[in-house]
């Protein structure tokens, strides 16, 4: 009797050494996956902000990216091919302009209108007028597209690969005391958009003289009241001087 109960107290305590053995293996368990976990998150906290700067270059297409760019990168595309006239200056633009002007002599006003390739043109020429160095990015090349009540500016420029990136830009022409003002928005680099204030500056950098030769072909033979836009043209109303 003596013996048994010996037995079963040794047997209790070797039980209880393993179940305290086990206890301890699980908690040093759990305490090891806990400091991996902050680890990783620790990591990841580390990580994010370098991953999401990757995502937007990668977006943009201005440097190629790793990974990151076949993943993200999904170049915007124009509706439409518009060249520049060849062997057309915006001097030659303005003739054309006035030359088909519908002139009312009742309020002395003249309607004309400028076509898509007509303002690629006199893009092409502003663009020629500024220094590379000058610009918000360098410009391969440029055109307009037309829609309603807004201008699609749509351009390339080209990186050191020589891979081309679009970048589109709408343009809302409004008159300000006679003179045409373009107000830049929703840009588009790659397939990375920007904020508004950044079309502008982009605008105003690349495209300095824009405006003014805009008013110069549409309003210079008077005072410019108003520029509406057309899904095929820009038209212009103003009130005629010396006609």
């Amino acid at each position: 009797m003596t013996r048994h109960e010996e037995h079963q107290s040794i047997d209790r305590d070797q039980l209880k050494k393993e179940i305290r053995a086990e206890l301890v293996h699980e908690e040093r368990h759990k305490r090891i996956v806990t400091a991996l976990v902050v680890v990783a998150l620790f990591v990841i906290l580390l990580a994010a902000p370098f991953v999401a700067a990757g995502v937007l270059v990668a977006k943009s297409g201005i440097l190629p990216v790793p990974v990151l760019s076949n993943i993200f990168y999904r170049p915007i595309e124009p509706s439409a091919k518009v060249s520049p006239l060849v062997g057309t200056d915006p001097s030659t633009i303005f003739n054309t302009v006035i030359a088909r002007a519908d002139y009312d002599p009742v309020i002395s006003s003249l309607k004309l209108y400028v076509t898509e390739q007509e303002l690629t043109t006199v893009l092409d020429s502003s663009l020629s007028q500024v220094d590379e160095e000058d610009m918000f990015l360098p410009i391969d090349s440029v055109q307009s597209l037309f829609g309603p009540d807004k201008i699609e500016l749509f351009a390339l420029t080209k990186r050191d690969d020589g891979v081309k990136v679009p970048i589109l830009v709408e343009l809302k022409p409004v008159v300000q005391q006679g003179q045409l003002k373009l107000e830049a928005s929703n840009m588009t680099i790659g397939s990375l958009k920007l904020p508004d204030f950044l079309a502008q500056t982009f605008v105003n950098a690349t495209f300095r003289d824009l405006s003014s030769s805009l008013t110069e072909v549409i309003g210079a033979r008077g005072d410019l009241k108003q520029v509406t836009v057309t899904p095929d043209r820009l038209e212009a109303l103003i009130i005629a001087n010396g006609l």
